[in-house]
């Protein structure tokens, strides 16, 4: 049997973890940059998709917070940019 103590460490790991790196969707529609997405049959109909993923991610304001307090992180990109 876990010790509940582990259970929360688990929990906070996870939390952690989640913060710091990008989901694997994020990072799936990021192969838009490489010259081998762009020889796929399917390129075409998925990079719509991956662009709005990534739009998703990057081109909205969110709230972070630190030490109880909430703090807004601004867009990183602009999406009329990218639909250009």
């Amino acid at each position: 049997m876990v010790p509940f103590v582990l259970i929360g460490v688990r929990k906070a790991l996870v939390q952690e973890l989640e913060i710091r790196f990008l989901t694997h969707v994020v990072m799936d529609a990021f192969g838009i940059v490489y010259p081998q997405y762009w020889m796929q049959l399917e390129c075409d109909s998925t990079f719509f998709k991956h662009l709005q993923v990534i739009k998703l991610a990057f081109c909205l304001g969110k709230t972070h917070k630190v030490d109880d307090q909430d703090m807004v992180v601004g867009k990183l990109l602009n999406a009329s940019d990218l639909d250009c």
